[in-house]
């Protein structure tokens, strides 16, 4: 078994063929042999810099691998097993930010879908408090309202209040992600060490709650 710095891998004769093969000479008359030698086999895959390992090595290699170590070469280029490196504030916040952008992806996807329907209920619910949230309407000025407020259990100006608050909160909610995303470097870099991940988490899950909110039916 080998394994070579210039790729990370591992590789084996039997697969990837022979480093080495025998070359025969032999009379052209009699067919007996003059010489031998070995030379590079030209159909070998196994890189110039890989050295040779036990079996044993290579099973407990990917053990540690397995458990969550890296291998990684030494000074002579042979692998060895280390614990991982925790991620830099560059990685934390390449990853945070990817989360972010995918819960602007769901907001944009699932709720600009339904934004005629989104637009009548929140101009309807402007125009009955503007009104004064009179007690008694009619479903002709207020269909969505009088109609849905009963199913939901709740009062018509309650209903009228949660679209209104639901509609500001999704005009705003594209500058609430990208302010959290100007936090991000300054948060992690800020944070000791060992809270640098919970830094980004809890920004990523203050987005996560307004997405929740935004989302709910």
């Amino acid at each position: 078994m080998f394994y070579a710095t210039s790729t990370g891998g591992f590789y084996a004769e039997e697969i990837h063929g022979t480093r080495q093969i025998e070359v025969v000479q032999t009379d052209p008359e009699t067919g007996e042999t003059i010489d031998r030698w070995m030379e590079k086999n030209p159909g070998c895959l196994i890189p110039p810099d890989a050295v040779e390992i036990s079996a044993a090595d290579h099973v407990a290699l990917l053990a540690g691998q397995a458990a969550g170590q890296r291998i990684q070469p030494d000074a002579d280029g042979r692998p060895v097993l280390i614990d991982p490196q925790p991620p830099t504030d560059a990685e934390i916040i390449s990853d945070a930010i990817q989360r972010i952008d995918g819960f602007c992806d769901m907001v944009y996807t699932r709720l600009t879908s339904r934004a005629t329907r989104y637009e009548q209920k929140y101009q309807e619910s402007l125009r009955f408090r503007d009104a004064g949230y009179p007690g008694t309407v009619s479903a002709n000025d207020y269909p969505y309202l009088a109609y849905e407020a009963p199913h939901r259990g709740m009062t018509k100006r309650d209903l009228a209040d949660l679209i209104i608050a639901k509609a500001e909160a999704f005009n705003q909610f594209g500058a609430r992600a990208e302010a959290a995303r100007a936090e991000l470097p300054g948060a992690v870099a800020a944070a000791d060490p060992t809270e640098k991940q919970n830094a980004a988490d809890a920004i990523v899950s203050a987005i996560n709650a307004l997405v929740q909110a935004l989302m709910e039916a």
